[in-house]
C-alpha cells in the first residue's frame, strides 16, 4: 500500500513536471525576439507609409533673376517630430552636388540656388530620408522667386550603430521598454 501511495506521487510529479516543460517550450517557440517585434513594427510603417513633400511656388519675387530662394519644414510623417539637424542637398543635373543646407532645431530651413533643372531634392537625417525627384526650380514667370518645400520623412528603425546616434530621453525610455518586454 505504501509502494503504490509512493509510485502515484512520482506519477504524479512526472506529469505536472512534463506539462510545465511543455508549456515552457510552447511559450519559447511563441515568444518573439527583440528584432522581431522591431521588424513588425517597421513593417507597419512601411505599410502605412506617409512620407511626402510639397512643392509650392510663392508670389515673392527675387530681385536676382537667376535665382530662387527655397525654404519649408521638415518632420517625421508619423510621429511629427521635428527631426535633428536634416541635411538639404540639392543635385546638379549631372547629378554632382551643388547646394546643401541643414534645418534649425525647429525643422526649419531656408537657401537661395540658381534657377533651372536639378537633378533631384534630397533630405537626410537620422534613420530617415526622402528624395524629391527631377524638378525645375524658379523657372515660372519671368523671375526666379521663392518656393516652399515642406518635407515630410519616414522614420526608419535602426539597430545598428545606435551607440553613435544623439538619443533622446524619449528614445532611451522607450528602448528599456522594448529591453523590458523581450526579457519577458
Amino acid at each position: 500500500m505504501i509502494l503504490v501511495k509512493t509510485i502515484n506521487k512520482h506519477i504524479i510529479a512526472f506529469i505536472l513536471l512534463s506539462v510545465l516543460v511543455i508549456l515552457l517550450i510552447s511559450s519559447c517557440s511563441t515568444a518573439k525576439t527583440y528584432q522581431e517585434l522591431e521588424d513588425e513594427r517597421q513593417a507597419k510603417v512601411l505599410k502605412n507609409n506617409c512620407a511626402g513633400y510639397t512643392l509650392n511656388y510663392t508670389d515673392k519675387v527675387s530681385e536676382e533673376r537667376d535665382s530662387v530662394t527655397i525654404y519649408g519644414k521638415v518632420r517625421y510623417c508619423s510621429t511629427k517630430e521635428i527631426p535633428p539637424k536634416t541635411k538639404i542637398s540639392f543635385y546638379g543635373t549631372n547629378d554632382s552636388l551643388k547646394y546643401q543646407t541643414e534645418t534649425n532645431e525647429k525643422g526649419y530651413y531656408e537657401i537661395k540656388v540658381t534657377n533651372g533643372p536639378y537633378s533631384r531634392i534630397q533630405a537626410d537625417c537620422y534613420g530617415a530620408s526622402l528624395v524629391i525627384p527631377s524638378v525645375n526650380l524658379g523657372t515660372v514667370g519671368d523671375a526666379g522667386g521663392a518656393m516652399n518645400i515642406d518635407m515630410k520623412l519616414l522614420r526608419h528603425f535602426m539597430h545598428v550603430f545606435v551607440h553613435s546616434m544623439e538619443l533622446t530621453r524619449k528614445d532611451i525610455r522607450q528602448i528599456k521598454k522594448n529591453r523590458n518586454r523581450s526579457k519577458h
